[in-house]
């Protein structure tokens, strides 16, 4: 028998699936980010070169590090799952 002051003792199946849901989306958008840039490495570096260039001084660039396109779509998302994986174990503990 768990005792119902341990922390997660009352966690449930719908709890624990939509952190595993999140936690693997955000495995699957790294997954993917990963192999675009290692298709096609020379345009994503090339592209990150020309926007820190245009945009130096952009506090945006402190935090993409330059992506743009569909790296920086793939960031967004990725930053975004983590946010909600973490406000999910939060709230789970």
């Amino acid at each position: 028998m768990v005792p119902t002051d341990s922390i997660g003792a009352d966690l449930g199946l719908p709890d624990i699936a939509m952190l595993t849901f999140f936690v693997s989306l955000h495995t699957v958008a790294s997954i993917m980010q990963q192999i675009h840039t290692i298709v096609a490495f020379k345009d994503v570096k090339t592209k990150e070169w020309e926007n820190i260039a245009a945009n130096v001084g952009s506090p945006e660039l402190n935090i993409t590090g330059g992506a743009t396109g569909l790296d920086r779509v793939l960031f967004y998302i990725r930053e975004w799952l983590l946010l909600i994986s973490f406000s999910e174990c939060l709230g789970l503990c």
